[in-house]
């Protein structure tokens, strides 16, 4: 049964306990990717009265964008969009803890299944395969308990919810539910896959001839078989070291911490640079200008020299007349004094090792329950489950990491950590019959393979995402000055929370483009930063938000933008000066149009002369104004 065992109130007591710790672990990391923002825009362009595939091009997410445009309908910061973002993960991290709970019998694996999902730190836009995937199981597991007609309609409408918030997720949970309606049902299975499959066209059906309506079915059909053409199955060759040079763990010294507020002049590149050059290690972003560090070496020397670095405005927590740290907060002092709080896994030298030996793990899960399916002399009475929950994971690992191992592994930690918690209860399972029969040395040997699986995982999860077992276990106990702090930061307008006026580079051209164009102007930017359209409050033309990797270069497509720019108005088009000659060579007839109707204003880095921007202005709409900074046209007369 799904339901979990125990007392009822108790039940839900500990699924809200683990909701509650994986927002309160997610609410203190509020770190927006440049990603993020581009269904962002276009929920702002929504909010316009503009429609996904009719008046911008999208790659099928119509949901992610409605939901995105509601919570921005009722605040347009970054705060209603971070509560969203950080109750759907929650929520899913909740679906995580039942169902590992329910196919392990163990709260105990239940509760690792969930921290180890959020120990991996998924990108708040990846929120859809937070939630979508688990609850989908879920539900999946429902009518394998008990199967009606009721539930299997629950199902398919579930389905299609998951297709309209990105396609190939329903897609993913349509092959398994199909494929565990077959092995459920066998020789009747025609009727509920009949009724799964009508269902699904009924409610997804007026979505579908809103696209033929359009002109756009073909064309969307096209581009997702060809995106899954390009992520067809396979393996990616990683290398992954081991370093038991230190044992499996070890106390680590105290990591001494501190914040620095960088000079308006310095951009993301020289951060970084700056960030290796003296062993800083980001903690927190508290502003855009301001982080909190660990330091490597926080020797005098060291810190003598980081406060005359001409790059950095101000620091806090630095002693400036004796260059010594002083660690104010409560569990700065607490791990200074307890070395337990310090112990740390140094199995993995890099993060890509790290990285590696889970990809490994993701992808060996899958075959490795199918192989104890196929060898157990009795079904166990979860087959079905295991089932179901292979073959998704087989669909997740092959279509949806293999293109980024960076960013896409948390994605998938849902369903491949209930696996996971299934494959480690088995073998404990059998580890103590081994150990029944073998005695002292089979005990020995079963905890010693325990031992080294634990401090792998543990090692590859703090070294990859750097999550400290620390973070997971006190993230229940924010202090609600932290929460304030967050909320206060993220209610403020967008631009100032990500920029100011000191910034420089993107930011500040973001900033002109915030002041100088009317709120109803449009802004056409040949390049791939979508925040810069919603820092700005300002609509991006065309119905392309950012160009990447030759995205929209067919003749159909470049005409499509060039006929919407003719209805609208766009005074400005910014491009990256290196981009010129290739954006030329690709998008002959949209670089055409803009040749004929533009001018350049000006080749600046605004202030970052590493990455020159080139303006451009239209030359049929005469500047009201100048920029005061930029010596730029403005055309805002609102």
């Amino acid at each position: 049964m799904v339901s979990l065992p125990g007392p009822r109130s108790r039940q839900w007591l500990l699924v809200l306990l683990v909701v509650w710790w994986a927002f309160a672990f997610q609410f203190v990391r509020p770190n927006f990717r440049n990603d993020h923002f581009d269904h962002l825009s276009k929920a702002r362009q929504v909010l316009l009265g503009e429609l996904p595939q009719r008046d911008f091009f999208d790659e099928g997410r119509p949901l992610t964008i409605y939901a995105s445009a509601a919570v921005q309908k009722i605040s347009s910061t970054l705060f209603s969009e971070f509560l969203l973002t950080t109750v759907a993960i929650a929520i899913g991290v909740g679906f995580v803890y039942v169902l590992a709970r329910s196919l392990t019998s163990s709260p105990l694996l239940g509760v690792i299944a969930a921290m180890f999902t959020i120990s991996m730190q998924p990108r708040l836009y990846a929120y859809p395969k937070i939630i979508l995937f688990p609850l989908s199981l879920w539900l999946l597991w429902k009518y394998i308990d008990r199967p009606d007609t009721r539930r299997l309609i629950v199902l398919a409408v579930m389905t299609v919810v998951a297709f309209l918030f990105r396609y190939d997720y329903g897609i993913d949970i349509a092959v398994m539910t199909v494929a565990t309606l077959i092995a459920l049902h066998k020789r009747e299975a025609s009727r509920p896959v009949l009724i799964y499959t009508l269902v699904g066209a009924i409610v997804g059906g007026p979505y579908i001839g809103w696209l033929a309506a359009q002109g756009q079915l073909a064309s969307t059909g096209s581009s997702g078989l060809l995106s899954l053409a390009e992520s067809a199955p396979g393996i990616t060759l990683m290398p992954v070291h081991l370093d038991f040079s230190h044992g499996l763990v070890r106390v680590m010294p105290p990591p001494p911490q501190f914040s620095i507020r960088w000079s308006a002049t310095v951009d993301v590149d020289t951060r970084h640079r700056v960030e290796q050059q003296y062993g800083l290690h980001e903690r927190e972003r508290k502003d855009p200008q301001t982080f909190q560090y660990f330091i490597d070496d926080a020797s005098p020397v060291r810190l003598r020299s980081l406060l005359n670095e001409s790059r950095v405005a101000d620091t806090s927590g630095i002693d400036r007349q004796r260059a010594e740290l002083v660690n104010s907060s409560f569990w700065s002092r607490t791990r200074d004094k307890v070395p337990l709080l310090r112990l740390t896994p140094s199995i993995f030298p890099t993060r890509e090792d790290a990285s590696g030996w889970i990809y490994y793990v993701f992808l060996l899960s899958p075959p490795a329950a199918l192989l104890v399916l196929w060898r157990s002399r009795r079904r166990p009475p979860d087959t079905l489950r295991v089932l179901s929950l292979s073959i998704l994971c087989l669909e997740l690992h092959q279509f949806l990491i293999r293109g980024s191992l960076d960013s896409r592994l948390p994605d998938v930690a849902g369903p491949t950590a209930v696996l996971l918690a299934w494959l480690v209860r088995v073998a404990l399972d059998a580890g103590r019959a081994f150990a029944d029969r073998w005695g002292w040395t089979g005990r020995s040997l079963v905890a010693a393979s325990t031992a080294l699986f634990v401090a792998l995982m543990w090692s590859s999860v703090s070294t990859y995402a750097g999550t400290s077992w620390l973070d997971v276990a006190r993230a229940g106990w924010p202090r609600p000055s932290t929460y304030a702090a967050v909320a206060r930061r993220l209610q403020r307008r967008p631009i100032d929370y990500w920029t100011d006026e000191r910034s420089v580079g993107l930011a500040a051209a973001t900033r002109y483009v915030a002041a100088c164009l009317n709120p109803d102007d449009r802004l056409l930017l040949l390049m791939y930063q979508p925040e810069v359209f919603y820092l700005a409050e300002r609509p991006f033309a065309g119905g392309v938000n950012g160009f990447h990797g030759g995205d929209f270069a067919s003749r159909a497509q470049q005409r499509t933008i060039v006929e919407r720019m003719h209805r609208q108005s766009v005074p400005v088009v910014i491009v990256e000066d290196a981009d010129v000659r290739g954006f030329r060579s690709k998008y002959k007839e949209l670089y055409s149009y803009i040749a004929s109707r533009y001018r350049e204003a000006a080749v600046l880095g605004f202030g970052d002369a590493r990455r020159p921007l080139r303006v451009l202005v239209d030359q049929q709409r005469s500047p009201v104004s100048t920029d005061p900074r930029w010596s730029l046209p403005c055309f805002r007369t609102q």
